[in-house]
């Protein structure tokens, strides 16, 4: 397994199963920082500026500063296929198919 998941189980562990969502939010942001391929340039923004008829995913990920996918974080404890019937990621889908919702173990 690369050294970056390695690190980032470690750090979800060392926070244990009763931090915030907010919480795991920094080694998830250094995960995707440290796997993402050399050769394509995109940016991850954590907390980017808000869209009014959109929201704010908690991640953008954008590449020549166009945004290509969002990722949208929820509690260690949250079900992530649960969470995609809520209102917010149904608003979310009508803008973008490109969205990643995880509770930091599961994606979808």
């Amino acid at each position: 397994m690369p050294e970056a998941f390695i690190e980032y189980l470690k750090a979800i562990q060392e926070k244990g199963p009763y931090g915030t969502e907010h919480a795991y939010r920094t080694p998830f942001e250094n995960l995707l920082n440290a796997i993402k391929p050399e050769d394509i340039k995109f940016k991850v923004t954590h907390e980017p500026h808000r869209e009014k008829e959109f929201g704010a995913p908690d991640f953008l990920i954008t590449a020549k500063g166009l945004p290509i996918g969002y990722i949208e974080t929820k509690k260690l404890d949250e079900e992530v296929a649960d969470t995609r019937k809520t209102d917010q990621i149904k608003k979310y889908l009508k803008v973008t198919p490109n969205l990643i919702i995880t509770n930091y173990r599961d994606f979808l």
